[in-house]
């Protein structure tokens, strides 16, 4: 299963299982979204890079969405990618030490790729508000946003709660930039309001 979306201009495509996301890498690649040596941004609570028995070889799509299907598994699918060259460099975020890492912030054509089982209860000591932060400095600057729910590491309705609060917070610094920086500095943000608009937002696309 699979939604596509544009939020913000930005190509959106979420998954349950994180290999799917493969298939849509390449098909960014084929309609120019993304170039070859794409950097990666991966904010999960798992590495997913193992290698699997068979390396991607290249190929169109139809070969793309076979290997994906018949080949790959939550767990290995970064490396078959990287491999044959459509992912460059990767910043693993699967801790709260590696959200202080800025080093991919300015980078263009990137991928972030979120594994919403970043927050499940085991890594609920990691601030949402540090997370949150971290990820809208990303969407200044991505490519395409990839979005996994996990269904087999996370409680669905928690997951979909955090996705929707996430993109609440794309939207409303987007959109209400001035604003949100002096309600920042206030600590005034109503967030129960900007969650709304995240749901209103989000029945929208």
């Amino acid at each position: 299963h699979f939604v596509k979306m544009r939020f913000n201009g930005v190509p959106v495509v979420i998954v349950d299982n994180h290999n799917q996301v493969f298939y849509f890498w390449y098909e960014a690649l084929e309609t120019g979204v993304l170039k070859r040596g794409a950097g990666l941004v991966h904010i999960d609570a798992h590495k997913d890079a193992r290698v699997p028995d068979v390396l991607f070889d290249g190929g169109d799509l139809e070969a793309v969405f076979r290997y994906t299907n018949e080949v790959l598994n939550v767990g290995n699918y970064i490396i078959p990618a990287q491999k044959e060259g459509l992912i460059g460099e990767v910043q693993f975020v699967t801790g709260e030490a590696a959200l202080e890492d800025t080093g991919f912030m300015q980078r263009k054509n990137k991928i972030l790729n979120i594994d919403l089982d970043f927050f499940a209860p085991d890594l609920g000591y990691i601030p949402f508000e540090k997370t949150k932060a971290f990820i809208l400095e990303q969407t200044k600057t991505v490519s395409l946003i990839t979005v996994c729910t996990s269904p087999f590491f996370i409680e669905q309705g928690r997951a979909i709660q955090a996705l929707r609060r996430l993109f609440a917070w794309i939207q409303y610094t987007r959109t209400n930039p001035e604003r949100c920086h002096e309600e920042r500095k206030e600590q005034a943000i109503d967030e129960d309001a900007v969650n709304k608009q995240a749901t209103e937002c989000w029945e929208k696309t």
